[in-house]
């Protein structure tokens, strides 16, 4: 293994360390849990500007990459875990770029290395073996390493080797552990939530996973806009799920505390969440007339039908309904403007 290579995996690994020793756990020890506000700390990386992503990536060429990658993970059977954070790294390099990235098989190494770099930092060994048989069957070499590898140190030093940043993904299951599965005083929650069963829950954990994905895959403009901070469309996706499965009101009114981290306001959670809506309503329709649905088909295989409605744009009001919002809403750092850059060759 090159030192180069080592260096990359020492870094990660040091990366997701804590900032001091701790003392040796025993192994009955349960994990540690990490708390919301931590991640969305953490999850700073990733609070990007839309302008810059499209300035290093165009649109149409990043959807080409992350639908690879969805129907690359769906294919080999890999954790939406890594796929999240594929493309957080994909978006983040591109983000980052001094010019756009010109297109060929320089562009398609990038996407492969983040496949990999996403796998090694918290993959299993298995995991890592097939998508590196997918490497060579799709580079269509059977020597495509020098490529890809350099595309790998190229990807880590532009972010600094920080390649352990948390995504959208482990937002929301922090967050859905946090209400969907906490444990509640049922006296204080009242007897609508006895009606509200576990199977309901999981189904509501799944869609909400899902219009996560849509949103993170299709509308980069309403996850990013002028620097958003993940957590916020992670929580534009628990209450639009929450709306469509017609969930009780005590589990909106806890993702106050989620919505105060992130100083937002009523009409950005619903713009994030009326582009999640239109998105979904968009999937089913192409899915109703044999359309290519790469997600939602994803997600049926996986989870079945979701059985329920697209909810209508005028329930949408009803999203923040009983929560108390923060009396500063989010105002995103300015961006430095971009320079003129001349056209990358074709």
């Amino acid at each position: 293994r090159s030192p180069a290579r080592c260096r990359c995996r020492v870094a990660a690994v040091a990366m997701s360390a804590p900032r001091r020793a701790a003392e040796p756990e025993s192994p009955e020890s349960p994990p540690r849990v990490v708390s919301l506000q931590a991640l969305h700390r953490r999850s700073s990386p990733l609070t990007l500007s839309h302008q810059a992503l499209s300035h290093g990536l165009d649109s149409a060429r990043r959807l080409d990459a992350l639908e690879w990658l969805v129907q690359a993970f769906d294919t080999l059977d890999l954790a939406d875990e890594q796929l999240f954070s594929a493309i957080g790294l994909l978006d983040r390099y591109a983000a980052a770029s001094n010019a756009p990235i010109a297109a060929g098989p320089g562009a398609f190494a990038l996407v492969l290395a983040a496949m990999l770099i996403a796998l090694k930092v918290s993959g299993f060994k298995k995991d890592l073996e097939q998508a590196r048989k997918l490497v060579v069957e799709v580079s269509g070499s059977s020597r495509p390493w020098s490529a890809v590898r350099k595309a790998e140190l190229n990807i880590l030093r532009r972010l600094g080797f920080r390649a352990c940043t948390p995504t959208a993904y482990h937002l929301l299951d922090r967050l859905l552990s946090d209400t969907l599965n906490a444990p509640g005083d049922r006296s204080a929650v009242g007897s609508e939530d006895m009606e509200w069963d576990n199977e309901s829950k999981m189904r509501c954990s799944s869609l909400a996973c899902f219009l996560l994905e849509l949103c993170v895959i299709y509308d980069p403009e309403a996850l990013y806009s002028s620097g958003r901070p993940p957590l916020l469309s992670v929580v534009s996706a628990l209450l639009l799920s929450l709306l469509a499965h017609g969930a009780p009101r005590h589990y909106a009114q806890m993702l106050g505390e989620a919505i105060h981290l992130t100083e937002s306001n009523r009409s950005t959670l619903t713009e994030i969440a009326e582009a999640m809506r239109n998105r979904w309503a968009l999937e089913e329709q192409k899915s109703a007339v044999g359309g290519k649905a790469i997600v939602l088909e994803k997600w049926h295989r996986r989870s079945g039908c979701f059985d329920v409605s697209v909810p209508g744009a005028f329930d949408l009001r009803a999203l923040t309904s009983g929560i108390q919002m923060p009396e500063k809403s989010f105002v995103p750092k300015a961006q430095p403007a971009l320079m003129a850059l001349p056209t990358s060759p074709k």
